[in-house]
């Protein structure tokens, strides 16, 4: 190869070093994804989720969804002990006390959102989501018109 050539084809080119850590990189990529795809999973809690903050007014009943959009939404880390795979989900969708899943409830209507939130919304009302395995409850803003 002439030091004079502008484009040089990779195919055309020695690998690097570089080239040949992505490579392994990429085989150590797909071998993660196979383990990962056949693995049972046993998802456990990375940290502890710090919920205090997320207390709405009813004692023991946790904000999920803010539509004035304070504090955002609370997610729980999840990994996996098999196989270290991570996903995270809303408290909404996952119980962040046993990690059973969350059942959304009926839209609580008119005046529900002041009783939860300290403070009514013309357009908002509550709808809670409960763990059916453990009672643990969340609520969010809902769109109620």
């Amino acid at each position: 190869m002439k030091k004079s050539e502008v484009y040089v084809p990779l195919n055309r080119r020695l690998p690097n070093a570089v080239d040949r850590l992505e490579k392994q990189i990429d085989g150590l990529e797909t071998k993660i994804a196979k383990i990962q795809g056949r693995c049972r999973h046993d998802f456990r809690l990375t940290k502890r989720p710090e919920l205090t903050r997320y207390e709405s007014k009813v004692k023991g009943v946790f904000i999920d969804f803010n539509a004035a959009g304070r504090d955002g939404r609370p997610t729980i880390h999840f990994r996996c002990l098999l196989c270290s795979k991570e996903v995270s989900a809303y408290i909404s969708v996952v119980c962040p006390r046993c990690l059973g899943k969350m059942e959304e409830g009926q839209c609580m209507g008119a005046g529900s959102r002041e009783k939860y939130f300290g403070e009514p919304h013309l357009y908002y009302s509550v709808k809670p989501s409960t763990c059916r395995d453990c009672g643990f409850t969340v609520v969010s803003d809902e769109w109620d018109q």
